[in-house]
């Protein structure tokens, strides 16, 4: 598989949020995909927006800067950014950069569906 094409992002509104859902590499080669959803959701009015992981199988810290970099930008706004279902790797990072302490993260969609948090 070519890793530079390797990643899927979609978006879809659920319950005045804006869930952006990553299924591949999550790497540098591939960024240009995560920032164009980003700019659309930094742009708009809905500034809720939850980070599905669950279908990532490679992240770098390329992938981590410009998450980092979207919820500065959205929180600035009064906005709030969640995380879904990062693999253990992914969360580990997180907790490196105390990320895990700035954002919300849910193991599924489910328990964050049950949770509902609000900005």
């Amino acid at each position: 598989m070519d890793k530079t094409i390797d990643l899927a992002v979609s978006t879809e509104e659920w319950e005045g949020w804006r869930i952006v859902r990553f299924s591949g590499n999550f790497i540098v080669n591939s960024l240009s995909l995560a920032r164009t959803r980003f700019d659309e959701i930094e742009s708009g009015q809905n500034q809720r927006a939850a980070l599905d992981l669950t279908l990532v199988t490679g992240f770098d810290a390329a992938a981590m800067s410009i998450i980092l970099n979207f919820n500065q930008k959205i929180v600035r706004k009064s906005g709030i950014v969640v995380v879904i279902g990062p693999n253990e790797k992914v969360r580990e990072t997180f907790a490196r950069l105390g990320f895990d302490t700035d954002v919300q993260i849910f193991d599924t969609f489910d328990l964050f569906r049950q949770s509902l948090p609000l900005p």
